[in-house]
């Protein structure tokens, strides 16, 4: 509790959201995953501008992975499964062109960032593969919160790197949030969360999940990566997340009715976690 209190007398100053041109987020100080421990973790390329881009998203069924809209606002993706290594032979990879963000979605402000994209054919369930089921309780705070991705694990690093990662989070409220940030974007249905030092998200890492373990010792899934500071991945600031309780009434209409629409790419003018270009 003092450590969040010294954030505020310290952190007065005002941080601007991040803007497309710093392209930032972290998984700074996290460990290598395996697969297996979280075979519900998704990864994809998608187009804007005529450039690649990466983001990560989750698994919630056979036929759909949630995500970030800002990730999804294009015209082709490429996604995997099944591994933690992206260079690796051993897993599934396919194309789509149907994604659906939040109809409600606003890139300047971020409300509602969040969307769905829909895999070209079912995928089958193995150890490497399976889904995640996503809490319906509020996310209080302070509670012990996990991010995933295969974003920069330093701020000059190029992203995607190789090997998942995961770093252990702790929420903070959101009224500490905006005060550090001196910012009153941070919606309520937004959480954001803090690592020992700098530990947190880094540039790819957006449209991942934030999870956590529930009272029956299972992960279930909380949050999707959207957000951090403009100051780059090894700062002390907050990472920002969507909370997914809050729309899977919204989720469970699009998956359960495929309600499916297609979006035109379009040039948005705050894109907050948005990726680097990659080769």
């Amino acid at each position: 509790m003092l450590s969040f209190v010294l954030w505020i007398l310290v952190f007065v100053t005002y941080i601007l959201w991040v803007q497309a041109s710093n392209n930032n987020g972290r998984i700074i100080g996290g460990e290598e995953s395996k697969i297996e421990d979280f075979p519900y973790m998704a990864g994809f390329y998608y187009l804007k501008d005529q450039t690649r881009h990466f983001c990560g998203g989750s698994l919630l069924n056979d036929k759909w992975i949630l995500t970030a809209a800002h990730c999804i606002q294009s015209t082709k993706v490429l996604k995997s499964l099944g591994r933690n290594k992206l260079k690796s032979t051993n897993f599934l990879r396919m194309t789509s062109c149907v994604y659906v963000p939040h109809p409600d979605y606003n890139p300047r402000d971020l409300a509602n960032d969040i969307g769905l994209i829909l895999l070209e054919v079912p995928v089958h369930f193995y150890d490497q593969i399976q889904p995640i089921k996503l809490s319906t309780r509020t996310l209080l705070t302070p509670e012990n919160v996990t991010a995933l991705g295969w974003g920069a694990t330093s701020h000059g690093a190029s992203p995607p790197v190789m090997k998942l990662s995961h770093v252990s989070l702790t929420t903070i409220t959101n009224s500490m949030c905006r005060s550090i940030y001196n910012c009153s974007d941070i919606s309520d249905n937004m959480v954001c969360a803090v690592g020992i030092e700098n530990e947190g998200i880094c540039r790819a890492d957006a449209g991942g999940p934030l999870v956590q373990v529930d009272a029956n010792g299972k992960s279930v899934q909380v949050g999707v990566i959207i957000f951090h500071s403009a100051t780059g991945c090894e700062d002390n600031y907050p990472s920002g997340f969507i909370r997914s309780a809050d729309y899977i009434g919204w989720i469970n209409e699009v998956i359960h009715e495929t309600i499916v629409s297609t979006t035109q790419e379009t040039t948005t003018p705050l894109e907050p976690t948005q990726p680097g270009d990659l080769p």
